[in-house]
This record gives structure tokens, sequence and C-alpha cells, in this order.
């Protein structure tokens, strides 16, 4: 997984629970780890720092063997407008993903690109998580679909309560950063404020 954000990361990890993952966060320490052993596949951020993931792919592409030819890489992104999904085949990418990540289309995908004889029992059975257990209520937050979000991580109440703490501490200062950025007529680096609360969300 090519993830530079550790709150999609432990999703992730949550939704392939028994499944050997390695993780990179950028598209030069993926080129680096994809040299120096092989994989299965790879999910494929677009956004992140130092290199992209549609630069990181490409190059992948281009390295001598055919192992970096035909190794599938899926792209695990919030981009999610049109033409962004010809942009990710057109760098080399095999398939398209969305954030927020649907349990569901994650399963198909990796059953879809992965050898019959590397798919795992975690890979796959389907999602059918048991329903929210009973305990501690979690209150409602504005602007953030609380059903929704569990349904997407197991209904694991515990995981849930501390991504949401995660995501506060994490961006707890942004507020001030994206005003500071407007008052000074700076729109791109608001814009870049902005980024990473929205690629967290789910």
């Amino acid at each position: 997984m090519v993830e530079d954000n550790e709150i999609n990361q432990e999703i992730i990890l949550e939704l392939l629970r028994g499944v050997e993952i390695d993780i990179a966060e950028n598209g030069f320490v993926a080129i680096e780890k994809i040299q120096s052993q092989q994989y299965d596949l790879v999910l494929m951020d677009i956004s992140m720092p130092l290199m992209d993931g549609l630069e990181a792919t490409r190059r992948i592409r281009q390295l001598e063997g055919e192992y970096y030819k035909k190794i599938p890489i899926i792209a695990m992104t919030a981009h999610a407008m049109s033409g962004d999904k010809e942009l990710s085949l057109k760098a080399g990418m095999n398939d398209h993903l969305t954030k927020p990540i649907n349990p569901h289309q994650l399963r198909d995908t990796l059953l879809k690109w992965l050898p019959p004889e590397k798919i795992s029992s975690s890979v796959a059975h389907d999602y059918h998580y048991p329903p929210p257990c009973q305990g501690e209520e979690i209150p409602p937050l504005e602007g953030i679909n609380t059903q929704s979000a569990l349904s997407r991580i197991g209904n694991n109440k515990d995981l849930y309560k501390r991504l949401l703490i995660q995501f506060f501490e994490n961006n707890k200062d942004k507020n001030n950063q994206i005003q500071k950025s407007i008052r000074e007529g700076n729109a791109c680096k608001s814009k870049g404020n902005c980024s990473l609360p929205k690629r967290s969300l789910w």
C-alpha cells in the first residue's frame, strides 16, 4: 500500500486484516520497495508528497523486467472527478478505486486482479460485518455520517473513536492556517491546507 495518510493506512489495514501488507508513504519509497522484493499487487494513492502516485506508476512501468510491466497497480484516491480514472489508466494503473473506500468494491477489485493462487481467505470472504455492538454511544458530529463511517471499518467503534481523535490531532491547526492564507490572498496555500482533511474524511 502506497499511502501517506496514517488514518487511511489504518482503515485499509482493518479492511484487509489477515493480509500481509507493506506500507510506503510516497512514490519514491514505493519504487525502492518494489525493486527490493516482489509484491502481488499495489494499492497506490495519487496525492502524496515528494512523488505522486501517477509519476510513481509511470516510473515503475519503465523499469526493466516483465514483473514491473505486469504487477497490478490499483489507484486508491479521493480523485473522483470525470477523467480521473482515465488519468490513472494512462499512467499505467490497472484500476481505480475512489475514497472513501467501499469494502465490497475493494474486495471485488482484489479478486479481479490478484492471481487465483494468491487470493487468501481474508480477501475471498465477503464483508458481512456484525451490527455495531451495544455499549457507549458515539455522539453525532456535524458533517460526519457516523453510520456510514462505521460500515467502512467493520463497525469497529474503538477504531472509529481512535481515528476521530487522530484526525482531530492531525488537523486542529488547519482552520487557522486556512483563514490566515485566505486573509493573505494565498489561495494556493489555502487549497493545500484543505487537501489533507478532504482526503482523510470517510
